[in-house]
Formats: structure tokens, C-alpha cells, sequence
């Protein structure tokens, strides 16, 4: 017969989330639709919480398309900084920063610092393109008001603090579909 060998996985352990319980949050983003739908559980049945276009990432050129899956929220931040092609300079930000596990973010609408005089002009600019087609490096871009409700929703009465980061009190999954 034919041996087998299995390379040593190089990822250490992952991390106990400490779920216990049934999930009823869930934040659902459709990267064919360019479309999102945030749910939550509500005695036996599902009640939509909001809906909003959103925008992905799209593939090539330094960007990378949103990855399918299931993630967990990790933390929210206040602000998202972003550094430039040197991978240390900080260029821009973004405001209502969610983490999701698998490496991204869900964040309002980005910016670059400068210029300054067109900052406003251009984040409306990318604004009015959220929902049409891929075009973020990874994230999940938001109008800024939707972004901030959600947040809001996330961490209800979360008392759990990291720094800048609160933790969600109770779980809450992103699909990515």
C-alpha cells in the first residue's frame, strides 16, 4: 500500500470561545448582492433587526475578497486606523471598527487623511458606491450611520472592555454567503 504523511499543522490551537448557550444574533452578508441582514431571536421565532447595502472586498491588486465562512465578533473600536503600502505609516481610519474572526473587519465608510480639504468630498464619493460591487481591500464597508446602529446593537449593555474594545456580552455570527 501507499504511505501517507500529514504535514504538521503550523496554526496554533484555537481559542475556547466560551459559547455555552444557543446563539440568536447573527449578521448575515451576501457578497453576490452586495446586501446585509442583521437578525436576532425573539421568543420562537427570528426578527429582523436591519438590513443595508454594504460593500466587499473584491480580489487582485493588494485587495482581497471578503472570505466566505462563518466568523464570530471579536471586539468593536471606535476607530479603524489604516496604514499605507509601507505596512506602518497610519493614512486614513475608519469609524465603528467590528472584528470578525477570520481577519476582517465590518467598519463605516474609510477615508484617507489627506488631502483634507476633499476628505469629506471623497467619503461621500465611496459612499455613494456602497451596494453595488466589490471594491474594499478585505472589509465590509457601511454607510456610517448603519454601521454606528449596529455597533450599538452588538454591544447592548456590554461592560466587557479590552483598551478601546468592547466585547460583545453576547455572542454574535457573521455569514459570509
Amino acid at each position: 500500500g501507499k504511505e501517507y504523511y500529514l504535514k504538521k499543522a503550523t496554526r496554533k490551537l484555537l481559542k475556547d470561545t466560551g459559547i455555552t448557550g444557543e446563539i440568536t444574533r447573527f449578521i448575515y452578508i451576501d457578497r453576490s448582492s452586495q446586501d446585509e441582514m442583521v437578525v436576532e431571536k425573539s421568543g420562537n421565532g427570528w426578527n429582523v433587526v436591519t438590513s443595508s447595502f454594504v460593500t466587499t472586498g473584491k480580489d487582485g491588486g493588494g485587495s482581497y475578497a471578503t472570505p466566505y465562512g462563518v466568523f464570530l465578533v471579536a471586539y468593536s473600536k471606535p476607530v479603524m486606523q489604516y496604514t499605507g503600502s509601507d505596512n506602518k505609516t497610519v493614512v486614513g481610519d475608519a469609524k465603528n471598527a467590528v472584528r470578525i474572526s477570520g481577519g476582517g473587519y465590518m467598519h463605516s465608510i474609510p477615508s484617507l487623511f489627506e488631502p483634507k480639504a476633499t476628505r469629506n468630498a471623497r467619503k461621500a464619493a465611496t459612499a455613494k458606491k456602497i451596494g453595488t460591487y466589490p471594491e474594499s481591500h478585505k472589509c465590509v464597508r457601511h454607510y456610517d450611520d448603519q454601521i454606528e446602529y449596529i455597533v450599538k446593537w452588538i454591544n447592548a449593555d456590554s461592560q466587557k472592555k479590552e483598551k478601546e474594545n468592547t466585547i460583545p456580552a453576547e455572542p454574535v455570527v457573521v455569514v459570509v454567503l
